[in-house]
Formats: structure tokens, sequence, C-alpha cells
């Protein structure tokens, strides 16, 4: 049974080192923003991968931009590859500019070789508050 479980989810790694993927993203921080933006993995090691990401949306009515960028592992042997990122970087929103953190669990889906979709929820960390996040994303391999 577990044999057989195992072959009916296996499929090829898909992220090894010097993969280069890019794609669209969209996100809602509770309780109180929402985003979209661009993101660029390039693969380090068979399960780990570079991750650099743009958004822009609105926190708390004002405008925001971020920028993080962080490791991202993922386990790419089966057909719905969880995936953990870990990133920092910073926010500008209003006249203010801040660090920030960012964790995320994310569920993949290799969809063909070129295109994975994914979605996920995690946590943003800013000026001693922690927001939810849930998103969504697509990515394709260059």
């Amino acid at each position: 049974m577990v044999c057989t479980l195992a072959m009916l989810m296996a499929q090829p790694a898909l992220a090894d080192a010097g993969d280069k993927s890019i794609g669209v993203l969209g996100a809602f921080d509770a309780p109180n923003g929402a985003r979209g933006g661009v993101a660029g993995e390039l693969g380090v090691a068979d399960m780990l991968a570079a991750r650099l990401e743009a958004s822009f949306g609105e926190r708390d009515h004002v405008p925001s931009a971020q920028l993080i960028a962080g490791p991202t592992l993922a386990w790419d042997v089966v057909q719905w590859v969880p995936a953990i990122t870990l990133a920092g970087g910073a926010e500008h929103a209003g006249d203010s500019t801040y660090g920030i953190g960012v964790a995320r669990l994310e569920i993949r889906r290799y969809l063909q070789r070129q295109l994975w979709v994914s979605a996920g929820i995690g946590g943003t960390y800013r000026q001693r508050q922690l927001d939810v996040q849930a998103l969504a994303s697509v990515f394709w391999h260059l």
C-alpha cells in the first residue's frame, strides 16, 4: 500500500540548482490589506531556492510597496509540493519605511514542466504587529 501511494505521488524533481522561475501573486493580509506583485526564484540546490518578491497594494487604506528576499525550501518529489519561505525585507507605506519579516507555507502543484500554481498561508511581522496572510501565485520556469 505504501509503495503504491509513493508511486502515485512521485514525479521527477523540478527544482534544481540553476533553475529560474518568474511569477505573479496576489495576497490578502488580514485584518486590513491586499496586494499583488511579481516574484522570481533561482534554484540553489535540489530542494532550495532563493526568492525575490516585489508587491504593491494597500494597508490601512494607505498605498504600500514591499520588497522581500529569502530562501524557499520545497520538497519537490511529490505532485503536491510543500514549500516553506522565510524572508525579510522592507515595506514603504505613507511616509514610513520599516523592516518586515515573512513566513509562509505553500502547497504547489506542477501542471506541466514549465508551469506551477500555489496557494498558501503565512504571516507578515511589522512594527510589533503580526498580520495573517493568504496568497495564490502562478509561476513559469524559464
